[in-house]
């Protein structure tokens, strides 16, 4: 799956059609939930605490914004909650540690490190092995895709503080996925992916915080959110050094 814009909106789900569970291939800290809206398409859904569904959905939406492969998202409502759903999209079912060992087989390898700068850009220090999807791309090769933003720090209340509890490290990927991207990481992070993230200033980090609160009905920190993100932008070449060290 290569990367492509999406539209963001709100779904009204037909049915909650259970917990994913192991057998998946995917492993959330949030139990996540399949479900199926009236538009026919699948999705996976999280919630219904603000912090988790306000998270997820400015997480995603703003890697889409800057390039990230990530599934499409969209608030999805069941019974009068409004929950965080990212479309299902197709999944290869061999262990994503062997993909990761293998540019050769992935033809999106590369985002593996904009995916680390985004992260370090939202404060996310969730990034694992069970968070990277791969989506088969024709014969033997797959693309990664890129999930789960609700543990990004400055898209949960009091932004700011919480992000400076945290030291740089904290940002790069955690256990076996750090490990094998540190054994091939590049001498310097990738400039694309920083020069985007760059041109999200603070009037765009608003118009995405905003559009997300608004669609849950208010959030109350979403400002403060998008005056951290735009901040952290300005300073992306600055902290992904510390994190790249």
């Amino acid at each position: 799956m290569s990367w492509k814009p999406f539209d963001f909106g709100v779904t009204e789900l037909r049915s909650l059609d259970g917990v994913v569970g192991e057998d998946s291939g995917l492993i959330h800290s949030t139990r996540p939930e399949r479900a199926t809206g009236y538009d026919g398409l699948s999705y996976f859904v999280k919630g219904p605490e603000l912090e988790i569904v306000f998270a997820e959905l400015t997480g995603c939406i703003l890697a889409n914004a800057v390039e990230l492969p990530v599934p499409c998202a969209r608030v999805c409502s069941f019974q009068g909650n409004l929950l965080a759903g990212t479309r299902k999209i197709s999944q290869v079912r061999a262990a994503i540690d062997m993909f990761i060992s293998s540019p050769r087989l992935v033809t999106n390898h590369e985002t593996l490190y904009d995916a680390a700068v985004v992260d370090v850009w939202l404060a996310n220090y969730d990034r694992n092995m069970g968070n990277i999807v791969g989506t088969p791309n024709g014969g033997s090769k797959i693309d990664f895709v890129f999930i789960d933003f609700e543990k990004s720090i400055v898209l949960r209340q009091y932004p700011n503080m919480l992000a400076a509890q945290r030291a740089p490290r904290d940002f790069w990927p955690s256990e076996d996925l750090g490990r094998l991207m540190s054994e091939r990481k590049p001498l310097f992070p990738p400039p694309g992916i920083m020069s985007r993230i760059r041109g999200m200033n603070e009037n765009r980090c608003l118009e995405i915080s905003a559009e997300v609160a608004d669609a849950l009905g208010g959030v109350p920190w979403h400002e403060d959110t998008a005056f951290v993100l735009a901040a952290r932008a300005a300073n992306i070449e600055r902290l992904t050094r510390e994190v790249w060290a």
